[in-house]
């Protein structure tokens, strides 16, 4: 049986200097990582940093955490804006990348850990830490962790120090944790007030600090994947759900033949949701505005039939959805256009 991935563990120093550029796709969520989120991995960091300096050389890591990427090996895998960023001395679209030393720059699409790795990325460029940035062979400088097209120049603008204006609320969540990394304090909060360098910080994320990425080797299993990741584990919400959902079932009874609508909806959505939820009251992190969206949806699609249905719960609401789409999977382009 043919393998399904290629698992690598790297250090994080390892993954930023590997010549690859992670880009998040369009369809996932954007970046939503609240200060509760990035604080926890700086207490990781004075974690093993404390761990490091009683144990020495016996200490064997931290794991951070898993990444799922795919390698994009078509011009149909890179959106108009990579395209334009990655074309050869004439002017043309080519797969074959080099730096500026002749190396070989692989572009992946990441599946799953875009939030860890995003932060991991901003806390490694406020410390000016090396293989943030990859210079192509065509002059083009590029970030080792490249969002979606939605916040891309915003993102480009925020890493470069230029004060770009806010217009999203994944946009604010991104200026928010490089605000955090830039302030952070790191005492070690033992009783000695011992307080960490940033030698000591840099060295325990890229030295210390393992990841592994499962690269994709079958892009069949793609969605089964998603699904997977999505449906399991951390917690979601039922718009995240839904989508994995919707794929699933179109992976599984439909030949995949859904996949472009699929994912230019949920595209769609985050984008209109991203730049509309503003306010942390209405997009909370513990229930977030894309639940109340769905949930709200669903009350308008029925409150003509029953007034009680204001009160129903949200995995109600998901399940009626689920239930929707389990009769007629085939049916799933005219249930997203609706």
């Amino acid at each position: 049986m043919p393998n399904i991935f290629q698992t690598s563990e790297l250090t994080v120093g390892e993954l930023f200097s590997s010549n690859t550029v992670y880009v998040i796709p369009a369809y996932q969520r954007p970046y939503a990582w609240g200060e509760k989120h990035v604080d926890d991995l700086r207490k990781d960091i004075l974690d093993t940093f404390n761990q490091v300096r009683r144990l020495g050389a016996a200490f064997p890591g931290y794991f951070v955490g898993a990444l799922y990427t795919r390698d994009l090996l078509a011009s149909s895998d890179f959106d108009a804006d990579l395209q334009a960023r990655t074309h050869n001395s004439e002017g043309r679209f080519s797969i074959g990348f080099e730096d500026l030393n002749r190396q070989g720059v692989k572009f992946v699409e990441v599946l799953d850990g875009q939030q860890r790795l995003t932060t991991l990325f901003l806390l490694r460029q406020h410390f000016q830490m090396p293989g943030g940035m990859i210079t192509l062979k065509n002059g083009q400088v590029i970030p080792t962790v490249l969002p979606a097209m939605q916040d891309r120049y915003f993102f480009l603008e925020l890493i470069a120090h230029q004060q770009p204006q806010v217009q999203a609320y994944s946009q604010r969540k991104l200026q928010h944790t490089q605000h955090y990394w830039a302030t952070a304090s790191w005492a070690t909060g033992g009783s000695n007030g011992l307080q960490a360098e940033p030698q000591d910080i840099t060295s325990v994320v890229d030295t210390l600090f393992r990841v592994t990425d499962h690269r994709l080797l079958e892009p069949n299993f793609a969605i089964q994947i998603f699904q997977s990741q999505n449906d399991r584990g951390k917690k979601l919400t039922y718009v995240e759900r839904l989508k994995s959902l919707f794929m699933l079932f179109d992976y599984n009874l439909c030949h995949s033949k859904h996949q472009s609508t699929i994912q230019d909806v949920f595209a769609h959505l985050y984008r209109t949701l991203d730049t509309s939820m503003q306010r942390d009251v209405f997009f909370d992190e513990d229930e977030p505005g894309e639940n109340e969206f769905l949930r709200t949806f669903y009350v308008l699609l029925h409150i003509g039939q029953n007034a009680d249905v204001m009160w129903t719960s949200m995995e109600d609401t998901y399940e009626y959805f689920r239930a929707e789409v389990a009769k007629d999977p085939d049916a799933t382009d005219a249930k997203l256009k609706g």
